[in-house]
């Protein structure tokens, strides 16, 4: 059990113009569409006593930096799965202790030599996706960028 945090993207002043001429011509459709792209996007997970686990996402929204990761994250409005908002001071230095992971992550936690516990095929399709952005991802599927935990994973049920 954990915390999800999302990010709501902000809707830029030329996209809400285009958005308002197509509701005064009742194009539905193309509202839709450019809403689409707007969905709200999973930030990561906090668990108690686990370093946040952050979701890759194939590196669609961000390159594989922390600065890249913070401008994301300053690009639009952060909040939980209960509903509370935070500002970008707020979620790194409340909620990430200043961006400084502490914590287990899966390596420390379990024994190296868990049997069976494989994500294969996730690795190969992350690797597939990303092509030569990959970092090392190791057996558990999770790999480092700048001292942030990530994983291949999608699911953070």
């Amino acid at each position: 059990m954990g915390t999800n945090f999302y990010l709501k993207r902000k809707i830029n002043e030329s996209t809400k113009k285009v958005l308002k001429d197509c509701i005064d011509k009742d194009d539905i459709d193309t509202v839709r569409s450019i809403l689409n792209d707007y969905k709200d996007i999973h930030i990561g997970k906090r668990s108690a006593g686990w370093k946040f686990l952050w979701d890759a996402h194939y590196f669609k929204y961000f390159e594989p930096n922390k600065d890249s990761i913070l401008r994301w994250l300053m690009s639009g409005i952060i909040y939980d799965e209960y509903g509370r908002t935070f500002d970008i001071n707020d979620f790194l230095y409340k909620e990430l202790d200043g961006f400084i992971d502490k914590g287990y992550d899966i390596e420390s936690f379990y024994n190296k030599e868990t049997p069976n516990y494989s994500l294969d095929s996730n690795i190969k399709e992350f690797k597939r996706r990303v092509s030569d952005k990959y970092p090392a991802i190791n057996k558990y599927g999770e790999f480092y960028i700048d001292n942030l935990r990530f994983t291949v994973n999608e699911d953070f049920s």
